[in-house]
C-alpha cells in the first residue's frame, strides 16, 4: 500500500520536474537507511526519504542520483550527525545530482565541513543547513573546485573555526545561490556567513537575505581573490569585528552589488563595507551612505536613474515566514 505521503512525494517529483526518470528507492521501506539507499541507488534514481529524525553520518552522495525529504517542509526531514561526524559528501557529482527538501543539522567537521564537495557539481534545492560545526572551513558547507547550485536554501546558527566562512565556503568554485537565506551565522576568521576564494571564479548571488551573520573580517560575506556579484539581496544586522559588517573584499577580489539592500550593519572600519588596496567594488543602485564603504581600492558608486523607493524590501516577507 502507498502510504499518503509517498502519494504527496512521488506528485511533487511529477510536478516540479525534481527528478529524472528512474527508479524509486524508498526510506525506510525499500532501504533501511539513507546510507543504504544511496548505496543501492544508480543514476537517475531517486532515494525518497519518509519524515523523521535519522542519526547518520559520512554519506556519501551518488553521482546522478536525487535525494529527496520533503521540499514543502525540510525540516520533516532531517539527518542529525548528533556532533559526531560529518554528514554527507557530494565529491566528484556530476550535474543532475540533487538534494531537496532536507535538513542538515549537528554536524562536526574537524578537517572538512559537516556538508563537503569537492570536484563536483551537485543541486540543492529547498534544504535547510542548521547548527553546524567545523573547526575549519565551512561551518555548514564547503564547496572546493566544483560548480554547486543553492535555490531555497537555510544556513541557520552554523559556524566555523579561525580560518572562514560560518555557514558556506566557496573556494575556487562557480558557486550559483538563488532565494537563499544566511542567518546567525558565526565565523571566528574570514565572513561570518559566506567565504568567497579564488582566481577567475563568479560566484553569483541573486535574491539572497544575510541577516545577523558575524565575522571578524566581514560580518556577512567575504571576497578573496575572487568575483562576486549581488543582485537584488539585503543586508541586515551583519557585524564585522574589525572591518567590514557587511562584507570586505580582498586579495584582488572584485565585487558588483547591484539592487541590494544594507541596514544596521556595524563594524570599526567600513560599517558597510571594506575594499581593500588592489581591489574593486562596484555598486549599482545601492541606497546607502557612500561614507560606510571605505578602503584604499577602486570603490565605485553609480546612482543615476536608480528607482530607491522600489528597491526597497525585495518582498521577503513570504521568505522569512518560510524559514522561521
Amino acid at each position: 500500500m502507498i502510504r499518503p505521503y509517498r502519494t504527496l512525494v512521488l506528485l511533487t517529483i511529477l510536478t516540479t520536474s525534481l527528478v529524472a526518470s528512474g527508479r524509486t528507492l524508498e526510506v525506510p521501506d525499500t532501504a533501511a537507511s539513507i546510507a543504504s539507499g544511496l548505496a543501492l541507488a544508480s543514476p537517475g534514481d531517486t532515494v525518497v526519504v519518509a519524515p523523521g529524525v535519522y542519526f547518520e553520518t559520512d554519506l556519501q552522495m551518488a553521482d546522478g542520483v536525487t535525494l529527496l525529504g520533503d521540499p514543502a517542509n525540510p525540516g520533516a526531514v532531517v539527518i542529525d550527525g548528533q556532533w559526531s561526524g560529518t554528514l554527507i559528501s557530494c565529491d566528484g557529482v556530476a550535474p543532475g545530482t540533487l538534494i531537496g527538501g532536507i535538513t542538515f543539522r549537528h554536524g562536526l567537521g574537524i578537517s572538512e565541513a559537516p556538508v563537503h564537495c569537492t570536484s563536483g557539481a551537485p543541486t540543492f534545492r529547498r534544504c535547510h543547513f542548521r547548527e553546524n560545526m567545523s573547526g575549519t572551513d565551512g561551518g555548514g558547507v564547503n564547496v572546493t573546485d566544483s560548480q554547486p547550485i543553492f535555490e531555497d536554501c537555510l544556513f541557520d546558527t552554523n559556524q566555523s573555526g579561525i580560518s572562514a566562512g560560518g555557514g558556506l565556503v566557496s573556494r575556487r568554485s562557480n558557486t550559483l545561490l538563488r532565494r537563499c537565506v544566511f542567518r546567525n551565522n558565526l565565523s571566528l576568521g574570514w565572513g561570518g556567513a559566506l567565504y568567497i576564494s579564488g582566481t577567475t571564479e563568479v560566484v553569483v548571488i541573486e535574491k539572497c537575505r544575510f541577516e545577523d551573520n558575524v565575522g571578524r573580517f566581514g560580518g556577512a560575506l567575504a571576497v578573496n581573490g575572487a568575483t562576486a556579484s549581488l543582485l537584488e539581496c539585503d543586508f541586515d544586522g551583519n557585524s564585522g569585528g574589525d572591518s567590514g559588517g557587511a562584507f570586505i573584499v580582498h586579495f584582488g577580489g572584485r565585487m558588483f552589488v547591484e539592487d541590494s539592500r544594507f541596514s544596521g550593519n556595524a563594524s570599526s572600519a567600513g560599517k558597510i563595507g571594506l575594499i581593500a588596496a588592489g581591489c574593486v567594488g562596484v555598486l549599482t543602485c545601492v541606497d546607502a551612505d557612500h561614507g560606510l564603504v571605505i578602503g584604499a581600492g577602486s570603490i565605485t558608486w553609480l546612482d543615476e536613474g536608480c528607482d530607491f523607493v522600489a528597491n526597497e524590501g525585495f518582498g521577503w516577507g513570504d521568505l522569512k515566514r518560510l524559514y522561521r
